[in-house]
């Protein structure tokens, strides 16, 4: 009846078809990047946790696990005692609001 109308509708369903066919193509190759994109990901992670394994592992087994007083030979009571003493003058210090002057601070220390 109208044959440019019957071109018109097979040129567009041509259209479609290859439009299709193009789009399954690059469906494809996208789900093909997707998994080696995966596999990356997974051996990313792999290297990693064997990577931290053997720092781990030559960590354990080169660095000395020494007591904490072994780096302090030269710690004693008195300085404990001391250490304690400054720690409280410190918590007053700044329970009275840091003051720079007054008597909390000897004469020759004070800033001014």
């Amino acid at each position: 009846m109208f044959p440019v109308h019957d071109g018109i509708k097979r040129t567009l369903v041509a259209f479609i078809d290859i439009l299709v066919i193009t789009l399954r193509y690059y469906y494809v190759i996208l789900m093909s990047c997707l998994r080696m994109i995966h596999m990356i990901t997974v051996a990313l992670i792999s290297c990693t946790i064997l990577f931290v394994s053997v720092l781990t592992e030559g960590e354990n087994q080169l660095v000395p696990r020494l007591d904490k007083q072994f780096y302090k030979f030269w710690w004693n009571e008195e300085l404990t005692l001391l250490k304690g003493i400054a720690c409280d003058a410190d918590k007053v210090w700044k329970a009275s609001g840091k003051p720079r002057s007054g008597p909390f601070l000897p004469i020759d220390s004070a800033v001014g």
